[in-house]
């Protein structure tokens, strides 16, 4: 991706934003399901 410009800023910091909310998710399922409980 050779974006460049506000647009393309705007686009990486969308996806950084998608990537670490993914990896917290994850991390708070598996610990749950570690603890056995459920919560969605």
């Amino acid at each position: 991706m050779s974006a460049k410009g506000p647009i393309g800023k705007l686009l990486g910091l969308f996806l950084c934003v998608v990537l670490i909310r993914f990896i917290l998710w994850s991390i708070m399922a598996t610990s749950q399901l570690v603890t056995g409980q459920r919560f969605v």
